[in-house]
């Protein structure tokens, strides 16, 4: 499956504009996000950067359901969180003021209502408005979470062709391939263990693993952290970082070369081997650059790694096809069909006709269509052919050949028949309408005694029973956090995470700090348990572990 950024699990691709593209994708953690990717140019970066400060600073005070925001060369994109129950509201006065200080539009924000105070689900950037999103509780799937790993599963419906009697030779059916990818794996506690005891680990939950040295006083090849965290949710075959201890001395330096411009993998990958350095995850993305072209790197071109170690590259896939849908056209007269499949994009040699006899039905009525509606199709490369009624049953008599009975509801189809010997075959088809939709031998055959009729027949749904539960919801409480920073620490990123009995993390607050000044706030939660706070400075443990009931 396709990745945005080496994490983000490709689901499906909007064109917002020459500059921008929406994705729907799941993150790391497997929970759906909304990615807008932007194509800038130097003048724009400077804009965006204080856009994504804007966002960073939103979510920092919990008023923007954001999961990351980036802005490196050749990657600039914002992550947004799928709305679940929420419902589309104003802004209250403290978001509206924040968006307007910051220079920003209140029509082009997406703010939904939260718990306690609005909340800021997308924001526009560059003029180009964002598709609000209409996500809820519904229409995602809660992925399920497993300890023993087994491979992801394949599911393939196969194709199904229908020749209809009287009709032009055409397909009717496509088939549907579709990838069973709703597990997880739980990334375990590996802090402390021997390195190589910890890939073995992985290797066995079906993750890779990018083990990383770095200088430090602790024990040599001791696992001193792992990207992403223990206790996080992540697709199998995904990749895991592990920093590993070396004595100091034992790591060589080198620069990371600029790859960014260059062809994957002949330059991009020599630059790399020339520095000693060797390439990691291998992305791709549609974007205007030519297919193969490195567009973004990490580490960035110029700053120090070790011998050995791996460079991220994200290439480009080549600008992408331009995408287009089509509305359900069942039911309307041919000609109001065609005229909406022509303002969907779609050429008018592209657009195919197949008439079929109908008892029943207005001629010139569309009966199927070949292309589904409301998925994305390629507007270019997409053939339509329409199902059209006619209302004449063309019927010959027997003493002519066989009558036709596509068309015919089955009663009047075996009572048409008279003695001829009937087999029937069902097949059950939204698309087509109910009754015979083909027969074998076909229409005006002489010298038959028997037909086949294959009849369409539509599935009963199944009631769904009307039961009312009523769930307790547990109530909301404040935890409260605090930890001092020892003075001549200089200002570092801090981070406090909040880690349930059940090994559920989640970031808590985040914000520049320094020596001499407090961690200071709280964390509101529904969860009834005890709860366990640490403190990171730029992504290191840092004081004792903190335990609230």
């Amino acid at each position: 499956m396709p990745l945005i950024d080496g994490k983000y699990e490709i689901i499906s691709e909007q064109q917002l504009g020459p500059e921008q593209t929406l994705f729907e994708a799941t993150a790391p953690d497997g929970a759906g996000v909304r990615i807008v990717w932007y194509e800038l140019s130097s003048p724009q970066e400077a804009h965006f950067e204080h856009y994504r400060r804007t966002v960073k600073r939103l979510k920092r005070s919990e008023q923007a359901a954001v999961f990351d925001v980036v802005s490196r060369p050749g990657a600039h994109y914002v992550a947004w969180r799928l709305p679940v129950d929420e419902k589309p509201t104003a802004p209250d006065e403290e978001l509206a003021g924040a968006l307007e200080a910051a220079g920003f539009r209140l029509e082009d924000a997406d703010v939904r209502r939260g718990n306690r105070r609005s909340m800021l689900y997308g924001l526009a950037f560059g003029g180009t408005p964002l598709p609000r999103a209409t996500f809820n509780a519904e229409e995602i799937v809660q992925p399920k979470v497993r300890r023993p790993v087994t491979p992801p599963a394949w599911l393939v419906t196969a194709f199904a062709t229908l020749l209809l009697a009287g009709a032009a030779v055409g397909l009717l059916s496509a088939g549907l391939a579709l990838r069973s990818n709703d597990e997880l794996v739980v990334v375990p506690q590996l802090s402390g263990q021997e390195v190589n005891e910890a890939a073995l680990r992985l290797h066995r939950l079906g993750l890779t693993v990018d083990a990383v040295p770095i200088a430090s006083g602790e024990a040599a090849g001791i696992v001193l952290k792992s990207e992403p965290e223990n206790g996080s949710q992540i697709r199998p075959g995904r990749t895991i970082r592990l920093t590993y201890a070396l004595p100091p001395g034992a790591v060589t330096r080198t620069e990371v070369p600029r790859v960014v411009a260059r062809q994957f993998p002949e330059a991009a990958a020599q630059s790399l081997a020339e520095a000693g350095l060797e390439v990691g995850t291998v992305s791709r993305i549609p974007a205007k650059q030519a297919a193969g072209l490195v567009i973004s790197q990490s580490p960035a071109a110029g700053s120090t790694s070790f011998e050995g170690a791996t460079v991220d590259l994200l290439l480009s896939a080549g600008p992408s096809e331009q995408m287009t849908f089509l509305p359900d056209l069942v039911g309307m007269p041919v000609e109001e069909a065609r005229y909406l499949a022509r303002l969907a994009g779609l050429r008018p040699e592209r657009i195919l006709e197949d008439e079929v006899p109908a008892g029943r039905g207005a001629a010139g009525v569309v009966l199927a269509q070949s292309l589904r509606p409301n998925q994305p199709i390629a507007r270019d490369d997409a053939v339509l052919r329409l199902i059209v009624a006619n209302s004449e049953r063309n019927l010959v008599s027997t003493s002519a050949g066989l009558p036709s009975f596509v068309g015919l509801p089955l009663g009047e189809a075996t009572e048409l028949a008279g003695n001829l010997e009937v087999a029937i075959e069902e097949i059950s088809y939204r698309a087509l309408p109910e009754g015979v939709v083909d027969q074998t031998p076909s229409a005006t055959s002489i010298g038959n005694d028997a037909v086949t009729l294959i009849v369409n027949v539509h599935p009963v749904p199944i009631p769904r029973p009307d039961a009312v539960v009523n769930i307790r919801e547990p109530e909301p409480r404040e935890i409260e956090f605090s930890w001092f920073v020892e003075p001549g620490i200089p200002e570092q990123e801090a981070r406090v995470y909040a880690t349930t009995l059940e090994g559920e993390r989640t970031l808590v607050w985040e914000e520049e700090v320094r020596g001499g000044e407090s961690v200071d706030g709280s964390w509101q939660t529904t969860y009834p348990g005890p709860v366990r706070f640490n403190l990171t400075l730029n992504d290191q443990g840092y004081g004792v572990e903190l335990l609230r009931r």
